[in-house]
């Protein structure tokens, strides 16, 4: 809408006298207003307000004027270059003609507790009807007594927020100050499911939410939260700092499928089901069949002993399941039976595990055994008896696997651990029962490290920028390279030198300048990580990320810029699992951290 500021018309000349007085003609614009409301212009002691209108009757170069001290309605003429002469626009909407009956319309402005030249009133703005907008300034406001804060939004009655300079619907016919950002609330519909840490229920203009993802179903996924009931679009993974309004989101989730392995040891079936699912009704195995065999019953998960001839899975359950089946002998010829006969194995063993295969065997058949010790352990003794006591002969086919043929009784199997003390030959200071125990082992066992002399490991002191390049060099194969050092402060006779040559020509590391390494300064578990995951890639190792991990840690935020890629491979390949749902990316990372990550990540 267009519009114009100018000087009112006045009159060109005057008739009567005091609040009787009047400019001619009388159809001036300052008596029109007057006479519509004759407390609309405020007299202004001892200024005059110039007018349009010039006038003869003393000289051409005067202007007629308005209102004194003694009455809005005074005329006289003066030589405005006077410095009593002020000014009273008025706006003139130009084309007025084009608008109609009801071409403006007034928006009240509430100033909500604020002030506008000492005034707390609400006032008025003009605008075309059937038109949107510009939300007013700030300028010129004052804020409510004690309000110290910097928010600043129009509000109308729909609950709407509008910045200064922003569109406004043309429907709005008022709008109120808002001083303090407001608080909206936010409703999750889990369905089924179970938020078990950071719900949200309400945000703040100027702070928003992060949405959980720490959200759990039996027997489902969680895939996200979706701002429609339909669960169309993307999900939404965060409210913005700069939204409004109250939100609601709906959890959208994906069933699981869960694999059934079947072990049928020679047998077959058919009609037994490869997968299912929580909403799958309740279904019960069928019995395989085996030549020359008779089936004697199934053994798996949740099953005990493994003579259960009817195995049921029933609605509503979950997990990856394994059967295995089991058989009696019944003999050639139709006269003569070969019976099977019970494979032994301790209840319990200590400081390690043993199981068998099958645990029962017809005399002849080969029978496998499997031993696995705890870390830090290693297989002591292993035995296998007849029913007589006597000692059969084992075939050790590695990896914790041994073989017997079944006698024609039943066998007994004794399994014994020890502690590994192999570790001892390098380190005093790793105990057998330290979580780090296996990665210094394989260090040690690869030539990675050598610990810090006199048989010491030192597992907690810090790990230095020498030693993670070193560590990361040897674990390479120890490449020799045709690099010029760019480092200054790397004595070419020190025992990093050549690992710091690699690193730099590889990208692996960086200098603290372009000429200093930094040798002795101690690495941040962020900047460890960033080093394995540019190893990583040197490597050639797939580095394709599968997620966002790392959000689901208390501290994410906290992760560098730098590291946030590495850090996000390192957590969703589980080479970093974190302490305590914390990352802690700025804290040193000590040398039995390094080789636990290094194995993690290059030791299979």
């Amino acid at each position: 809408m267009d519009y114009t500021l100018r000087a009112p018309s006045v009159g060109s000349s005057y008739t009567g006298s005091d609040d009787s007085e009047r400019g001619t003609p009388k159809s001036n614009e300052w008596d029109k207003i007057l006479d519509k409301d004759d407390g609309y212009i405020k007299n202004w002691g001892k200024m005059l307000s110039c007018g349009q209108d010039t006038t003869i009757r003393i000289s051409a170069f005067f202007r007629a004027v308005r209102g004194w001290k003694r009455s809005a309605r005074f005329w006289t003429s003066y030589n405005t270059s006077y410095l009593t002469f002020g000014f009273r626009p008025v706006l003139e909407v130009l084309n007025a003609d084009t608008l109609g009956a009801d071409g403006l319309k007034a928006v009240t402005l509430n100033l909500g507790g604020g002030k506008l030249g000492g005034s707390s009133d609400a006032i008025h703005i003009i605008v075309k009807t059937g038109s949107t907008f510009t939300a007013p300034a700030s300028d010129g406001l004052n804020r409510p007594d004690g309000n110290t804060g910097s928010y600043f939004m129009w509000l109308d009655v729909n609950g709407n927020s509008y910045a200064p300079g922003a569109s406004v619907p043309a429907d709005v016919t008022a709008l109120t100050v808002q001083w303090t950002a407001p608080a909206y609330t936010v409703t999750l519909n889990a369905g089924n499911g179970t938020i078990n840490s950071g719900n949200v229920t309400s945000y703040t203009y100027g702070v928003g939410a992060t949405l959980p993802t720490d959200v759990t179903r039996t027997g489902y996924t969680f895939k996200g939260w979706y701002y429609n009931e339909n669960l169309t679009g993307s999900p939404v993974t965060a409210i913005g700092d700069t939204e409004t309004g109250n939100k609601e989101y709906w959890a959208k989730w994906e069933i699981n499928q869960y694999t059934i392995i079947y072990d049928l040891a020679g047998g077959t079936v058919e009609g037994n089901p490869d997968t299912y699912t929580i909403k799958a009704g309740a279904f019960t195995l069928k019995n395989p069949t085996k030549s020359g065999y008779t089936f004697t019953g199934w053994s798996g998960t949740v099953l005990d002993g493994e003579n259960n001839m009817t195995v049921t899975i029933p609605t509503g359950s979950t997990g990856n399941r394994t059967y295995t089946a089991h058989w009696r002998y019944n003999g050639g010829g139709g006269s003569s039976s070969s019976p099977s006969y019970p494979v032994s194995v301790p209840d319990k063993t200590d400081h390690g595990s043993v199981t068998v295969s099958p645990k029962n065997a017809s005399a002849g058949s080969t029978v496998t055994i499997t031993v696995k010790p705890d870390s830090g352990y290693v297989l002591e003794t292993i035995s296998v008896t007849d029913k007589n006591g006597k000692e059969l002969k084992l075939t050790d086919k590695g990896n914790g696997k041994y073989t017997f043929t079944m006698p024609a009784s039943k066998v007994e199997i004794k399994v014994t651990f020890m502690e590994d003390n192999s570790v001892l030959n390098f380190f005093y200071d790793v105990p057998n029962d330290a979580y780090y125990y296996e990665a210094v082992k394989w260090a040690a066992e690869n030539g990675i490290t050598g610990g810090i002399g006199s048989s010491l490991f030192a597992p907690n002191q810090p790990c230095t920028r020498a030693q993670i390049v070193t560590f990361l060099w040897r674990t390479a194969g120890s490449p020799v390279v045709n690099y010029l050092m760019p480092f200054t402060d790397v004595d070419e006779g020190a025992y990093y030198a050549e690992a710091v040559r690699w690193a730099a020509s590889t990208g692996i590391v960086t200098g603290l300048t372009e000429t200093t390494f930094g040798a002795n300064g101690v690495c941040t578990r962020a900047q460890v990580v960033t080093m394995l995951y540019r190893f990583a890639k040197v490597q050639g190792m797939d580095t394709t990320q599968g997620g966002m991990a790392i959000r689901e840690f208390d501290d994410f935020d906290s992760v560098p810029a730098y590291a946030l890629e590495a850090m996000d491979w390192a957590v969703n390949t589980g080479v970093f699992k974190g302490d305590n749902n914390r990352l802690l990316p700025q804290n040193a990372c000590t040398r039995a951290q390094i080789v636990t990550l290094l194995r993690r990540a290059f030791g299979k």
